[in-house]
């Protein structure tokens, strides 16, 4: 949370589910997680979903991870104050919270660069895909992309706080991408 600017001290549930199913039935009333999802988080309602259990394969999340990442979700909730940051954008700075570097990932967006299918920012800020090969894709584009923020200057880390901090300000805002 700190890393983000944000308040940590605003208490937060956590609920675990044995299996998806579980976890979806924990779930508020007409908000699923995601097929796909081991975790999810809805910061508005300072409620976080585990499941100790992956959809179709079973196996085991690391759930520290996917806590972590969770929790960045509703640490850029509250350095926003509750406005909306694209999705993109929530996610990947969620990736780089959590340290989730996989090759798999670098495969992923390599693939879509080669084969000309990657995402433009436009589409992933109106919606995120749901099927598995392009949600695969949006998280890698999310996650390179809040990489490249962050590298791009030495102060980056500072430069994207400072960016959260303006957005919870108010509705609307410009994305400092500038060494300035």
């Amino acid at each position: 949370c700190r890393e983000l600017g944000a308040d940590a001290t605003t208490p937060l549930r956590v609920r675990v589910g044995r299996s998806p199913e579980e976890m979806a039935a924990l779930a508020p009333v007409g908000a699923p997680p995601p097929e796909y999802a081991v975790g999810v988080a809805y910061p508005a309602l300072r409620l976080v979903l585990l499941t100790l259990s992956a959809p179709e394969t079973w196996d085991r999340p690391d759930l520290p991870a996917v806590l972590t990442h969770e929790l960045a979700h509703v640490a850029t909730h509250r350095a926003t104050a509750g406005h909306g940051v694209p999705r993109w954008l929530d996610e990947g700075i969620a990736i780089h919270v959590a340290g989730e570097r996989s090759l798999e990932r670098v495969q992923v967006l390599w693939e879509g660069t080669v084969g000309g299918r990657l995402i433009t920012l436009d589409d992933l800020s109106d919606s995120f895909p749901a099927r598995p090969a392009q949600v695969s894709l949006a998280y890698a584009e999310s996650a390179d992309f809040v990489a490249w923020i962050l590298r791009r200057s030495p102060d980056g880390p500072d430069k994207l706080r400072a960016m959260l901090g303006r957005i919870g300000k108010g509705p609307t805002y410009v994305v400092p991408l500038g060494n300035r």
